[in-house]
């Protein structure tokens, strides 16, 4: 027997189910088991360690699950969630304080990938795949979130994650409530999303996004060698702020696949022409 950090007890190189940690019970999605059904059962602060594999299924971490987290065993990759049924979105996070590491997420047609709108959602080394879309970073409307089921989807984290395949890789979708706020995003790779790797909708075009960060990441050309239709396209309206600082591009920035708000201050950025300060509008 050994013990990891943060108290989690392995037996024969098992996770011991329901092992104690300071701050929650270990919990162990295995063979015959769903992501879903160990969510469920879940409490606010386990930890969930999911075994190698596909798992068909469409997962929702309902808002009254909050404190979870996901984390994915073995290498890179080795553990998808991909649903089969029509149009599903492979992980919903509606419950604050999630965190997942290493759990990929491919939806199927116009469902997402993953869509948040939980507070504080938290991303380390993910690949994120859809079809239609593959990150939707929204809120609930002012109905929904003084019903209790919506969060307010601002304060998450993107850090090392891959955002591909999709014909758009990330939307931020506003609403009645109002922007989709604090959404940071480090040293993310994205690449062979068709139409464009940011954009933006839903709610009042002045109010779609505020304190927007994007900073480190790559942006690629498609596995062609062809660039997609934009890379980042957030410029509905001046209102919308943010910035974007320290990314690579694979072409001039005269050429039209970035245009951006006034407010989302573009600084340091390196593409063909050298490094960037000024707006690509």
């Amino acid at each position: 027997m050994s013990i990891l950090s943060g108290g989690v007890v392995l037996r024969g190189g098992r996770v011991i189910e329901g092992a104690e940690t300071p701050f929650g019970a270990v919990r162990y999605v295995d063979t015959g088991t769903t992501i879903q059904s160990v969510i469920d059962a879940s409490t606010a602060g386990d930890t969930i360690y999911i075994r190698p594999g596909e798992y068909v299924e469409a997962v929702t971490i309902a808002k009254a699950k909050s404190n979870l987290t996901l984390i994915g065993m073995g290498g890179r990759g080795s553990v998808f969630i991909a649903p089969t049924t029509s149009n599903a979105t492979a992980l919903t996070i509606e419950a604050d304080d999630v965190t997942i590491v290493n759990v990929g997420c491919d939806g199927d047609g116009t469902g997402s990938g993953l869509l948040n709108r939980g507070r504080r959602t938290r991303a380390y080394g993910c690949k994120i795949e859809g079809g239609t879309v593959g990150l939707k970073l929204t809120l609930g409307t002012v109905a929904q979130i003084n019903a209790g089921t919506h969060g307010k989807g601002d304060d998450t984290w993107f850090v090392d994650c891959e955002i591909a395949w999709n014909t758009k890789g990330v939307e931020l979708v506003a609403t009645d409530y109002g922007a989709v706020s604090q959404a940071r995003f480090r040293n993310c790779t994205f690449h062979d999303n068709t139409a464009a790797d940011f954009e933006e909708s839903g709610g009042s075009a002045d109010i779609r996004y505020r304190d927007l960060d994007i900073g480190g990441c790559h942006f690629l050309r498609q596995e062609d060698g062809t660039e997609p239709t934009a890379y980042i396209i957030l410029n509905d309206n001046n209102g919308n702020k943010g910035v974007v600082h320290g990314c690579t591009f694979p072409s001039a920035l005269t050429g039209g696949k970035n245009l951006v708000s006034t407010g989302l201050i573009w600084t340091g950025n390196f593409h063909t022409g050298g490094i960037s300060t000024g707006q690509p509008s």
